[in-house]
């Protein structure tokens, strides 16, 4: 998904599209959640911390991410 997402300019330079990016580490992020909440599951942990700290990290990547500053 990532690689097909970045495009040669007409100078060479590379060109990436950040919608495209921003799904795939959005995609990422919630297959670690769904992950981390299986394992828990499986072996009977407490893994609310982790999924607030990967919650977190997703909130503020979204923001960031359409902040127009």
């Amino acid at each position: 998904m990532l690689e097909r997402s970045v495009t040669s300019g007409p100078d060479g330079q590379v060109i990436g599209e950040g919608s495209t990016i921003g799904a795939a580490a959005l995609t990422v992020m919630y297959c670690m959640k769904a992950w981390v909440t299986t394992l828990g599951l499986y072996f009977g942990l407490d893994v609310s911390a982790e999924l607030e700290a990967i919650r977190s990290t997703m909130k503020t990547f979204a923001q960031e991410g359409v902040s127009t500053s």
